[in-house]
């Protein structure tokens, strides 16, 4: 870890994360209002791209080094925090250049990816003033849970959770492809996941951040379910300002329950059937609490 850096703000950071198109931007949203720094360089989902750039690596599918791990977060939190201004020595330049030339977000889109390499070199980091805590949301944090606990001793965790019957049919499937063999996921092709495995992905990767928050972060995380957030949002807001910490009262709330809306894919698997899936996929969501009829 850079030697008391971190302590900048006196908590935090708030990492926003989940399985790919749960809800994690409306949460992101929500921080920002909430006086929340969630990063400077971000996409339309709200994803922190400087995360993706460091940590999406295509190395890492399989499993991560804990040392370039922690090689990375050294160097998201210089730039988060304190910002390079310019100023990157060739040491650190050719850390970032490394971290580049493996990384998915470049692969997908290399114009991006030099884009945002210019923007971290550019950083100016945060005037805490402005602010009352920082984070970011990036969907694919919770692939790295233990090593952000272990990193930040005063993080906090928010794991959105939208029905997997519903994620089964998204068109995101970006996560599978990534991550889908530490779940014993084979792919026939790269560019086809299937409903059935995508399914079998939200359990497991559900399932292990369940898992890894609670013996890593124990009474630092909380569990968002996306249905409940469209159902009852001021109640939900309430939650997630008291768990961040956040000045609030009802009336802010409501005016924060504006920025809650349900896309038309909210239950397109009752359209689209259950014949994609195993009787023990469905009774697996079924005993998570979510509709499967």
């Amino acid at each position: 870890m850079i030697a008391d850096k971190t302590m900048i703000f006196e908590s935090g950071p708030l990492v926003i994360g989940g399985v790919g198109g749960s809800g994690t931007r409306v949460l992101s949203k929500l921080a920002q209002e909430m006086n929340v720094h969630m990063g400077d360089c971000l996409n339309k989902a709200l994803d922190n791209l400087w995360f993706s750039l460091f940590f999406n690596q295509l190395k890492w599918a399989g499993s991560a080094p804990e040392q370039e791990v922690q090689q990375c977060l050294d160097l998201f939190v210089e730039a988060s925090l304190y910002g390079f201004a310019g100023d990157v020595g060739p040491q650190t330049s050719t850390l970032i250049e490394k971290c580049l030339s493996t990384s998915r977000l470049a692969k997908r889109d290399p114009e991006l990816g030099e884009a945002t390499k210019r923007d971290i070199f550019q950083a100016s980091g945060i005037r805490k003033s402005d602010y009352e805590q920082w984070g970011w949301k990036e969907p694919n944090s919770h692939i790295f849970i233990p090593q952000i606990a272990k990193y930040f001793p005063n993080a906090r965790y928010i794991l959105i959770v939208r029905n997997g019957l519903d994620m089964a049919f998204s068109h995101n499937q970006h996560q599978v492809r990534l991550w889908g063999q530490r779940f014993q996921i084979e792919l026939e092709t790269p560019a086809k996941v299937s409903p059935s495995q995508s399914l079998q992905y939200w359990l497991a990767a559900n399932a292990l951040a369940r898992h890894n928050l609670e013996t890593f972060m124990p009474n630092r995380w909380l569990e968002v379910r996306y249905e409940n957030l469209l159902r009852d949002p001021v109640a939900e807001i309430d939650r997630i300002a008291e768990f961040i910490g956040a000045t609030h009262n009802s009336e802010i709330s409501r005016k924060l329950s504006a920025l809650v809306e349900a896309p038309t894919t909210v239950g397109r698997f009752r359209a689209r059937g259950l014949q994609s899936f195993q009787p023990e996929q469905i009774e697996a969501v079924k005993a998570l609490g979510f509709e499967v009829e």
